[in-house]
Order: C-alpha cells, then structure tokens, then sequence
C-alpha cells in the first residue's frame, strides 16, 4: 500500500495523487490536513519530516521551495532514508519530463497539472513492484552478457555513427553494454532513464524530449530507442541529428547489429538468468543482491535458474517460467529485507537524494559486516566486505551455520569473474 501526493508548497494546491495497491484514494480533507499540519510547522519555524501511526508511516519532502511531495506507506519498520530516496526519484521523474524551471516557476499550475498526467506511468513504475531496483539501491540494474566485447564493438560503431557519445544497450530493463559517457551519467539519470524505457509502451522505436535531471534539468535532449530484439533496447542520448527516419529508412540498425543478433538471442534463452554459464553457484540459493559501490552496478536475481547452480537437490528451486508471483515473492522479500539493513546496520552505497533529515550516521569502522535472519520458509543473510554489499536469500534446509561460508564463496566468485 501507497499513497504518493503532490502539491504546491506555497498554496497546497493538489497537483496529482498516485495510489498503489487495490485502495481508495485519500479524500481531499485527508490530503488537506497531511499538507495543512506540515506547513504550520514550518510557519512555526520547524520542520515536520516524518512521522509514524500505529501501522502507517507518513514522509514530506520539499522540492526547491515549489512543489511538497508527501507518502502514506505501510510501516515497514526500515530507515526513512529509503523513502526519501524513493521521493527524490519521483521529483527527478517530474523533472524528466518537464525540466526544473518549470516546476520552480509554478507559472500556470492548472497546466502543469495537465502535463503531469502524461507521467503517471512512470510514478508507478517507481512505485509498483517492479523487478528493477536501481532506484532503491541508488545502484544501476545490470546484467552479464556472454560476449560483451562484440556488444561493444557494435554499440560504440552504432553510436558514433549518430555522432554522440552517449549510448546503452538494455536487456529486460537491465544495462547490458553501455558507453563511457553514458555510465559516468550520475545514477539518479541513468536509473531513470532504463526505468523510463522499461515503463514505455512497447514499440520498434521511440523518439522523445527529455531533461537529465541530475546533469542537465533544464536543457533538452533527446532519447532514441530501437527494439532489435524482444526486451533488447539499443538507446542514444542525441542531438537534432541523425533523424529517427532516417535510422529506419536506412537499414542502419540491421547494418550495424547483425553480427551480435544471433549472440543476444541466445543470451535471451537464459533469462531470467543474469549470470552467464561459467558461473556456478550453490544450491541452497534462491536470489540475491549484489551491489558495487565503487562501479555503482547492482546485479541481482530473483528466480533460481537451475543450470546455474550446483547440488542435485533441486526442490527449493523456483523454476523459471512457472510464475512472475514467485519472482515477485523473491524480490519482494529481498528488498524487504536490504531496507532493514542498510542505514541500520550498512551504510547506504549510493545516496541519490538531497534531505535536511538527521540521518544515522554509521561508524565505518566499526560497521557489522554479517548479519542474517531466519524464517519457516527461508534463510537471509547480508554480507559487506569492502565495497560490496551482498543480500542473499536461501532456502531454509541450509544450515545457518553455513550461510556466512557461502555468502563469502559467492561474493569471492562473482567479484573474481569481473561479473560487477
């Protein structure tokens, strides 16, 4: 349960409220008095940041003075770091698509509420259970592709050729191959942006105006798309050159990706796997987080892909293909339990918002390294070595005296490979 609304800061004039979950929307009295409380205290000279109810937890968050976004969630008993992450992604969307002084200005409201509808979908792309997660972790979704040198190869002569420098190519959401320019975009564009493509309805091709709302949020740019295979997306940042047209008429995308077609084909075989063969984990896992603070690169999976572990016993695997419930329960668990840990016990990898709260401050010499908890279903455990930090779901007949063994072997294994 959800809810996200936003209003002007200076009138508390409603500009949209987005509910998830099968909930009335809040009545405006509700709405009213959630804005009304916060700015008397502010006009009182203190700031109201949080607060909890018996089973709600209620976060505000101002944005450059204009526009105060406020969430109602379930009390999840996690750090409101996580929420006020998830807010500035939800202003950044806003931004996206409309550019900062618009939002500042707050010129003609009515209008802006207008052109707001037309980010709906992206709002609850941040706010549904989406197997992406760069936008909790503030780490960017990836995945292990076979032979990466012949993407490359053909994502870089693809980019040059539309003479700019900025270029990914996304399988199911998560980067694959990416430029340089492209991955030193800072975390909170270029999560956005694969949210964005994976949130569009799906189409051969897109073309469309957008901000960088970390690097240039007032500046348009444009972003092309071309769909070469289902769930593989080739995307450029451009200038008003090459012209969408003249990249189809031209047969430039069959000229310069048909020698990696029949590679990325067989990678597509293997989802929902993100790990490539020679990777061989143990059986007793069921998914994982893996996040890299140095790289900024999550990778993560929520489905047991059983040609990529080890052990003959198979029953706690969750087999590809049998339901999207089962990935969502696995995702769901584990995100659940990264927000109980980090800003409680680990650090946060990659802070991806601005907030005037009292954060914890985790000594970082003295940070825990494992931690882990147990149920009648599973077993979980966290590890953090360096500058990793690794979240692991296992079935529950895996001894708990084993879980920091395996946690460690993973991490080594996946670290050594230069899988992140």
């Amino acid at each position: 349960m959800a809810y996200v609304i936003a209003l002007t800061s200076g009138g508390g004039v409603p500009l949209f409220t987005r509910t998830i979950g099968d909930y009335e929307a809040l009545p405006f009295p509700t709405v009213g008095s959630l804005n009304g409380v916060h700015m008397f205290t502010e006009t009182h000279g203190a700031k109201l940041l949080s607060t909890r109810t018996q089973n709600a937890k209620i976060v505000w968050q101002v944005f450059n003075d204009s526009i105060t976004i406020i969430i109602v969630t379930v009390d999840d008993g996690a750090s409101d770091v996580h929420l006020k992450t998830l807010l500035q992604f939800i202003y950044n969307a806003m931004i996206l698509f409309l550019g900062e002084n618009e939002l500042k200005s707050l010129r003609n409201v009515e209008r802006l509420k207008k052109e707001l509808k037309s980010i709906y979908f992206l709002i609850d792309k941040l706010l549904e259970e989406s197997l992406l997660i760069g936008h909790i972790t503030g780490c960017l979704d990836t995945t292990a592709f076979t032979d990466i040198d012949v993407l490359q190869d053909c994502l870089e002569a693809f980019v040059g050729w539309c003479n700019t420098e900025f270029g990914c190519v996304l399988i199911n959401g998560k980067l694959a191959a990416s430029t340089t320019r492209w991955w030193n975009l800072p975390s909170t564009d270029s999560i956005l942006l694969s949210l964005l493509i994976s949130a569009m309805v799906h189409s051969a091709s897109k073309d469309i105006a957008i901000y960088l709302p970390a690097t240039f949020p007032d500046v348009p740019h444009r972003l092309m798309t071309f769909q070469i295979l289902d769930g593989v997306e080739v995307c450029v940042l451009c200038g008003s050159t090459p012209s969408h047209n003249e990249v189809l008429q031209n047969q430039i995308l069959d000229s310069y990706w048909r020698s990696c077609i029949d590679i990325l084909k067989n990678d597509m075989r293997n989802a929902p796997k993100v790990l490539p063969p020679s990777i061989t984990l143990d059986f007793g896992i069921l998914g994982f987080i893996l996040l890299n603070q140095n790289s900024r690169k999550c990778l993560a999976t929520f489905v047991r892909a059983v040609s990529n572990f080890t052990g003959i016993d198979d029953s706690a695997a969750i087999v590809p293909g049998n339901s999207i419930t089962a990935e969502l329960q696995c995702r769901n668990t584990l995100v659940s339990f990264y927000k109980s840990v980090v800003d409680t016990l680990f650090p946060v990898v990659n802070k991806c918002y601005t907030t005037d709260m009292d954060e914890n401050i985790i000594d970082e010499d003295n940070t825990p390294v494992e931690t882990y908890m147990c149920s009648d279903e599973y077993k979980l455990h966290a590890l953090h070595k360096k500058n990793y930090q690794c979240f692991i779901m296992f079935s529950k007949d895996v001894p708990v005296y084993a879980l920091s063994q395996i946690s460690s072997r993973t991490l080594e294994q996946l670290c050594q490979d230069g899988i992140i």
